[in-house]
């Protein structure tokens, strides 16, 4: 549904826009889409395993630091 919907929405702003633009903009969003759940790998297992061990462990102290270091 996504890509359909991503290609009406190319096909609506292709007349507004140069060709070149539309090109870049795709170029852009096609790289994003690439790196952004490379880099996101990991990070939610790993969140959900910290922070359900510190809560376990009900240490208040250690909760808070590793909720803390965790939004820096």
């Amino acid at each position: 549904m996504t890509n359909f919907l991503g290609f009406i929405y190319w096909l609506l702003i292709a007349p507004v826009v140069s060709p070149e633009i539309v090109g870049r903009a795709a170029a852009v969003l096609a790289v994003v889409g690439l790196l952004l759940p490379t880099l996101s790998l990991g990070i939610p297992t790993g969140v959900m395993r910290f922070l359900g061990r510190e809560y376990s462990r009900r240490d208040p102290l250690k909760f808070g630091e590793y909720y803390y270091s965790s939004l820096q």
